[in-house]
Order: C-alpha cells, then structure tokens, then sequence
C-alpha cells in the first residue's frame, strides 16, 4: 500500500508539472520555419527576419541535437536582426501564455557570444521582459540581468551582477527566474544568484505576443544561441528543480513544480513559556508581540508578508517599513525596538558598552524559515538574532516581583526562573552567557557605570546548525527590589565569526523560587 501512494503523490507532482507547463521550444526540429512548442499547449514559435532573409539558424544544441543561432552579423547590419514570434492569436495556441499569473518559471540554455552595448533581450512582450546585462563586466545595474515591466513600476527589477560564467561569450549556461508570489529568484547553473524583496503578486499581463532574442522585433537583440526554452505559469520550481534542470537530470516534463502558499496562510506564534500568573520581566517574551504596546506588534498580513514599524527598509524612499518574508533576515536599529531590547558592542576581557552599527550580517529580526522553526509550517516565528562581540540586552520594561528580603515571605523569591528557546548556526564550541545586573531606578542602565554585578549563567549552544534547544535556569534579581532594576546582557562565548544565535523566546518570570 506505501508503495501505491507514494508512486500516486510522485503522479500527482507530474501532472500539476505538465498542467502548468504552457510553453516549451526544444529546438529539436533541425530546420524549417517554426519551432515547435512539445509542451502540448501549441504555442508554436515562428522565425523571423528584419529583412526577410537572414532568419534564426539551426545549430548544435546543448540539450538535444538543435537549438537556435540568433543574429550573428545584427552587431555590424542592424538589418541582419531576426528573432521568434509567438503570436497569442494562433489558432493552435492558447493566449493564456502572456499570463503568468501569480507564480512562474522562465528556464533556458544561453550562449552569448557577442556582447554589444544594448541591453540583449531574451523575452519580450508589452507586459514583461527578461533581459541580459548590458555591461558584465561593469559597475552599478548595468552589469545586472533584469526582469522588467515598461507598465509596472513594481515590476522593475533588476536581478542581481551576472556571474563569471554568464560573462564567458561561447559559453553555454543554464538561466531560470521564479516567481512564487512574494519574490523573484535568479539561478545561473542551478545555483541561487539574486532574491528579490517582495513583489506584488499577479505579473502585469501581456497582449503583444511573444518575441524571444529582441525588443519587439527590432532593437536590442541577442546574439547567441538558446536551447530548451520552458515557461511555467501558475506555479514555479523550487530551488531542487531548477537545480536538475541545470544538472540535466531532469527535463521539463519531468520536474516538480510548487504552489504558492493561499493568501492567510501564516498565524503569528503564541508564546510557549510557563508563567505560574506570575509577573513577567520582559512584556515580549515571543519578541513579536508586546503587551499593551500595539503600534510594537509585528503584523502578519494576508498576503503572507510581515511588517512592524522599527524594522525600516531604508534602500527605499522615505524609510517604510521592510516587507518580512518566510526565512529572511531584516536590519535593526542598536536600541532595537523602543525600550524593550538593544544591541550592543561588547568585548569579553573590558565592561563597557558600545552602539552597534546597524549591520544585518551581526545582528536583526528574523523570521525563521518554517522548515526549520519547530513551530509548524503556518506559524509565523520571529526571533532576534546575533553573533559574536554584540551583546543583546533587556532593561526591566514591565516590573515584576521584587525581591524584598529572605525573610519577607511572598517577596522573598531572590531568583528569575527562566525559559528560553534558543537555536545557533555554528555553535560547535560556543555558549550562551547570561549575566544579571541591577541599576538604579531613572538611571541610565547602557552606562556600564549604573550597572552593579549580580550573576551569571553558561549554557552550552547546540552542536547542530538550526536546532531549537529549550533552556530552563535560574538567574538572581536584584535587592532591595523596590528601588533597583535589573538589566539582562545576554552573549556569545567562544564560536567565531560564523557563529549565530536566534532567540525564538526569552521568559523570566519572577515569582519562582530557585529551583536549580
């Protein structure tokens, strides 16, 4: 019976592969007039020539027998320019392949070998193009690939520097854009070149036809060759596909593709510590949600993206907040958000801090990727993270039990019982350092010079990159509790620069007696 569904589920993913396979030119004709489109969907592609003559050629392919040579001698005779054309209104076709919907794939084979000072044009219509970079070996977009809308501002991207191998004219190369209703992606040879931030979904549509190698026939052409030209739309090949594609271990009727997730797929974490109704020293144990403050809540919206209004996206006009995404990692000011947490420069053998300088390599907010959160595929986990040398530390933001006396009775608890769940990227020979200070009330607690020493806990990080590890300990409160306040500094000991740590939730609650 196993082998049945399994052999089903693999059926499955084959079928809503071709389903959404709308084109694909495998050049494997070797001559005549037109290319033919083997996806079944007819989009059969006919050759054109400026000046009726010097149409494409049929050559050597790199997938196969053929592929097609375009504009060899465009570069000194403009008039010698040529391209394909898919016309929408073909009666063997479906118009449908000017829509991609919500969710695509462009994979193909290129060989450039000739690069001019134009943008090359792989794909065009009125609604969307691809392009390749006008100059490789350039500063600045000019040496970006981009995938472009004239229509659609939002839809102006440019896809990231090209590599060493797409820079090589007579080289063959594998090139795929995805798109799975949050981001573009660009892939040279399987491997992920360039993410985008969040795009609206729904590409601008197109009605113009098809041109593949130039501008709509005219201009910017691309001289080189192409091979296995396949479009998805409606869904998109993840990361492991693309890949086969370019391994050619796999063809286009035989990946995978993907859906993109439902509009409300993601419901925020709740916090999972335990609390005894006690009071709390930190009003955002989950990082994501505050209590009382609800202009610091982080904001999951429909459409799958996040936003809260401290994590800026500041390569953008007047500063909006950043679109979050499943599995990225977002820049964050040193005093973090208002008063509930900061980072800090800190160095192991001097008590002093520094401002650390907004870097998203050192520390920020991530919203950790489901496949490893723990928490469940729909739920939304948002953990700060930092490496070693910042110093991510709590002030007391919401009062809690004060440790009075020991002989008090109900304020004679001298310890925070503490839960925390912590994960690290490279914490072989690393630990997590908790210290505890008090400060005086209305005094300034980032002033090590306020802070008075209370104690500390060492815990050991997980051996295994993106493992959630649950940590229960006990750390001092300060005394007298009525006139002092306690400062958390949590760090990295040991590890090194590729070390990191994410703190999915840090929970000391302050009506527990020491249990350790």
């Amino acid at each position: 019976m196993k082998r049945i569904l399994v052999l089903s589920a693999v059926m499955a993913c084959s079928l809503t592969a071709l389903a959404d396979l709308v084109a694909y030119w495998d050049f494997e004709d070797g001559g005549g007039m037109t290319a033919a489109d083997v996806s079944g969907r007819g989009q059969h592609a006919r050759l054109r020539a400026a000046d009726g003559v010097s149409f494409p050629q049929w050559t050597a392919g790199k997938i196969g027998s053929g592929a097609l040579l375009f504009n060899p001698n465009a570069a000194a005779d403009p008039n010698e320019r040529n391209y394909l054309f898919v016309d929408p209104n073909d009666v063997n076709g479906d118009p449908n392949i000017l829509d991609l919907t919500d969710a695509f794939t462009i994979s193909m084979w290129v060989r450039r070998d000739v690069i001019t000072d134009e943008w090359a044009y792989l794909l065009f219509t009125d609604g969307y193009d691809l392009e390749l970079a006008v100059d490789p070996e350039g500063a600045g977009t000019n040496s970006n690939d981009c995938f472009w809308s004239s229509t659609t501002e939002s839809w102006q991207t440019f896809l990231g520097a090209q590599t060493d191998e797409q820079k090589i004219t007579g080289n063959w190369y594998h090139l795929a854009i995805t798109y799975d209703k949050l981001v573009l992606r660009r892939y040279v040879n399987g491997a992920l070149q360039f993410t985008s931030r969040f795009v609206p979904p729904n590409v601008p549509r197109a009605v113009s036809g098809v041109y593949i190698a130039s501008r709509a026939g005219q201009d910017r052409v691309f001289i080189g060759a192409l091979d296995d030209i396949a479009i998805w739309a409606g869904s998109y090949l993840p990361d492991e596909e693309v890949a086969k594609l370019a391994n050619q271990t796999a063809t286009p009727f035989t990946v995978s593709t993907a859906q993109p997730l439902p509009d409300n797929y993601f419901t925020k974490e709740t916090p999972l510590a335990w609390n005894s109704g006690g009071w709390k020293l930190s009003i955002g144990p989950s990082f994501s949600t505050f209590g009382g403050w609800n202009d610091d809540h982080i904001t999951v919206h429909s459409n799958n993206t996040a936003t809260v209004w401290y994590i800026k996206d500041t390569e953008v006009k007047d500063w909006p907040p950043a679109v979050m995404m499943p599995g990225g990692h977002y820049a964050l000011w040193a005093n973090g958000q208002r008063h509930w947490y900061y980072f800090y420069n800190i160095s192991p053998d001097k008590k002093y801090y520094s401002e650390a300088e907004r870097d998203v390599s050192k520390y920020g907010m991530a919203w950790v990727d489901p496949s490893w959160s723990g928490r469940g595929a729909q739920t939304a986990v948002f953990a700060p993270y930092f490496t070693p040398g910042i110093a991510f530390c709590m002030p007391n933001t919401n009062g809690y039990q004060p440790f009075e006396s020991p002989t008090h009775g109900w304020l004679s608890k001298d310890y925070f019982k503490t839960y925390a769940r912590v994960a690290a990227v490279n914490g072989q020979n690393a630990g997590l350092l908790v210290r505890s200070y008090s400060y005086v009330t209305d005094t300034n607690p980032s002033d090590p010079n306020n802070l008075t020493y209370l104690g500390e806990v060492r815990l050991p990080l997980m051996s295994q990159d993106y493992v959630w590890k649950d940590l229960k300990f006990a750390y001092p409160k300060p005394y007298p509790g009525d006139s002092l306040k306690v400062w958390t500094e949590i760090s990295i000991t040991g590890g090194d620069e590729n070390t990191r740590v994410y703190i999915d939730e840090f929970n000391p609650i302050s009506d527990q007696a020491n249990t350790s």
